[in-house]
C-alpha cells in the first residue's frame, strides 16, 4: 500500500540536495492513557488517580528529519492553518540556506488556501508533497508521536501547563537519542526513508 512516487521523491531530494522533512499533528490529553500492560500483584488492579474530569487537550505540530532532527510546537486548542504556517516558518528559520522538501498528509489545514498562499512565498526553498491517504506507515512522524505518548504513560497532570512541561521533557529526551529518531525512518516491511 502506498504511493510509488515517495521513493522517487526521496531519491530526487538526495540527488538535488534537498533537506527532507516529514510533518504531522498529534494530541495529548489530561486524561491518562490506558496502559495495556502493567505490573501489579495478582488480583490487585492498578489505578491511576487524577483530579481532572474534563477533556482538556494539547495539540502538537511535529516534524522529523532523518539527519536526525525533531521540531515540535504546541498549542492549547485544535490546530488551524495559521499555526501550521508559523510552525513551518520556524522550521525554515532553523535551517538557513537549506532547500526543504516537506511531506505531510492531506488534512484540511495543510491544504487550505491560507496555508498554500503563505507557504508559496517560500517556493524557492520549499517544496510540499502530499503523502497518500490512509497510509500512516509512510510518515515517520507517527513513530515519534507514538514514542512520546509511550514515554508519558502513567502521567496524570493536573492542568495543561503540567502536560506541556512533560511533553517538552519527553521531546528533549528524544532529541538526545539520534538513533531513536533514525529508527522512525526504518520500517519492518523493508521500506526505508533514510
Amino acid at each position: 500500500v502506498g504511493d510509488p512516487h515517495v521513493a522517487t521523491r526521496q531519491k530526487k531530494a538526495r540527488e538535488e540536495g534537498w533537506f527532507m522533512i516529514f510533518a504531522d499533528e498529534t494530541g495529548f490529553s489530561l486524561q491518562p492513557p490506558v496502559m495495556p500492560h502493567t505490573w501489579a500483584l495478582r488480583g490487585q488492579t492498578p489505578c491511576s488517580r487524577h483530579r481532572t474530569a474534563n477533556w482538556s487537550k494539547l495539540s502538537a505540530l511535529v516534524a522529523v528529519a532523518p539527519n536526525p532532527h525533531v521540531w515540535v510546537r504546541m498549542v492549547r486548542r485544535a490546530v488551524v492553518s495559521a499555526d501550521i504556517v508559523r510552525f513551518i516558518r520556524a522550521v525554515l528559520r532553523s535551517l538557513p540556506r537549506k532547500r526543504v522538501m516537506l511531506l505531510w498528509d492531506g488534512i484540511r489545514p495543510h491544504w487550505s488556501r491560507h496555508t498554500v498562499r503563505e507557504l508559496g512565498l517560500y517556493r524557492e526553498r520549499l517544496r510540499v508533497y502530499r503523502l497518500p491517504a490512509y497510509a500512516p506507515e509512510l510518515n515517520p512522524v507517527e513513530g515519534a508521536n507514538g514514542w512520546a505518548k509511550r514515554d508519558l504513560r502513567g502521567l496524570c497532570p493536573d492542568n495543561t501547563r503540567e502536560l506541556m512541561a512533560a511533553v517538552r521533557r519527553s521531546v528533549r529526551r528524544m532529541r538526545r537519542r539520534p538513533r531513536l529518531i533514525r529508527s522512525f525512518f526504518r520500517r519492518p516491511s523493508g521500506l526505508s526513508f533514510a
